[in-house]
């Protein structure tokens, strides 16, 4: 049987599948399990590689200027009294800023999740299409599931910097296995996975021509993320505010648009309404398209797929 007989018909056993609600729950859990188990192992394999002590500057204590200029009696609980310098665990350090990547790792599974169940939301419920969408997730754990079984042997080869800074970014960066080029072939193996997945549950939507499109795409959304560099508090907090505001539009834009319909007609422009009262389709196409633009914008901009990719 040749490769393209075996891909048409695992397409065909997973478009026949009827997968309720709590199963899609179950195997988002799951994902966001595995995914979230391989960054704290890779914490633990970080901690182990890293040995030592460091001194740096005492973050509590306020600078000497700001001590020497100071008017009036110190209080019982005086900062400037603090030591100037203390000592770091360099093994605590880099196990903690690996650590810090639990909780996008976990937003980035759900961000998904929302994508590719907007990307297929005009063929159905929400609740229909989530449950179908669900089973693209667990390709994307690939990555976390080679870690867990690399992480320690790259970790213990690793040479890491003196730099406290220099090594929380360096503990990161082992932990994800950014340099690592089979890593970055799993990654792209993952999502081939959720896209066929999607390509899946298009065939099984009725009316959803535009169902392969949406199976190329929306894993590409998350092969583009990594390439824009490291996430940053900055690039999450304007990425997440992004993605909330397209998500009306993505999920449901005919509530949106009576809205923008209501508000505009109290000002005498024209109506998107049919002389029924339906919203005509026009209006929520491009209401959901510039939803979904949105939310795949702003989970760009946060970085969510670099924690996953």
């Amino acid at each position: 049987m040749s490769l393209g007989s075996r891909l048409r018909r695992l397409f065909a056993s997973l478009a026949s599948t009827r997968p309720g609600p709590r199963a899609a729950l179950a195997v988002a859990l799951l994902t966001a399990a595995v995914c979230g188990g391989g960054t704290l192992v890779a914490a633990d394999a970080v901690g182990d590689a890293v040995t030592g002590t460091t001194t740096i500057d005492n973050p509590s204590r306020p600078p000497a200027d700001v001590c020497e200029s100071r008017s009036g009696t110190p209080g019982a609980f005086d900062p400037c009294s603090a030591p100037a310098t203390v000592t770091v665990d360099r093994a605590g350090h880099a196990a903690t800023a690996v650590r810090q990547l639990l909780p996008g790792t976990l937003l980035a599974v759900g961000g998904a999740w929302l994508l590719f169940t907007g990307a297929f939301a005009a063929a159905g419920s929400v609740r229909v299409v989530g449950s179908r969408t669900a089973w693209a997730l667990p390709p994307l754990a690939l990555p976390a599931a080679f870690r867990l079984v690399t992480v320690s042997e790259a970790a213990a080869v690793r040479s890491w910097p003196a730099e406290i800074d220099a090594l929380a970014v360096a503990a990161r960066r082992t932990a994800t296995l950014a340099d690592d080029p089979t890593a970055t072939a799993v990654g792209l193996v993952g999502l081939a996975g959720a896209g066929a997945a999607l390509y899946a549950v298009g065939a099984r939507t009725e009316g959803a021509w535009w169902g392969p499109l949406a199976a190329v795409l929306a894993p590409t959304v998350y092969a583009v993320g990594p390439l824009l560099g490291t996430p940053t508090p900055q690039s999450l907090s304007v990425g997440l505010t992004v993605a909330v505001v397209g998500l009306p539009a993505a999920f449901a834009p005919r509530r949106l648009v009576r809205l923008a319909t209501a508000t505009l007609d109290d000002w005498g422009s024209p109506s998107t309404q049919s002389g029924d009262g339906v919203v005509t389709e026009r209006p929520l196409a491009v209401a959901r398209i510039a939803g979904l633009a949105g939310l795949a914008a702003g989970l760009v901009v946060a970085g969510l797929p670099a924690y996953l990719l």
